[in-house]
């Protein structure tokens, strides 16, 4: 009993410690996508490939590559969500959000109420 109390001494505030850690990430990544949708552009897209994400555990993911266009200009990202099996296909319309200043910075518009 004395051992799991010492135990619990350094294990509670571990657990604290980290849940304020990912209470600040959560704030952190909310405030960089709020500015982002700010300031983003709305543009037709289409997925031109999906790319795979290898793992370790040999599950491979796949990500739509997707390619839209601004002032006669085409520009192409691989999105930041993979999954398997894949949720688009080669040829897929897509809406595309994106900002002016940086075209690398680029997403899929999923929408308010999707993923």
């Amino acid at each position: 009993m004395a051992k799991q109390q010492k135990v619990n001494r350094f294990v509670s505030p571990s657990f604290f410690l980290q849940a304020v850690g990912l209470l600040f990430l959560g704030a952190h990544l909310h405030q960089k996508t709020a500015e982002f949708l700010a300031r983003a552009v709305r543009a037709p897209g289409s997925v031109v490939q999906l790319a795979t994400n290898h793992s370790s555990d040999g599950a491979d993911t796949y990500a739509p590559v997707v390619e839209f266009e601004h002032q006669g200009r085409k520009y192409t990202f691989k999105d930041s969500i993979s999954s398997s099996p894949p949720s688009y296909r080669r040829g897929d319309a897509v809406g595309v959000l994106y900002a002016l200043i940086v075209r690398a910075d680029a997403r899929i518009d999923r929408g308010a109420d999707k993923a």
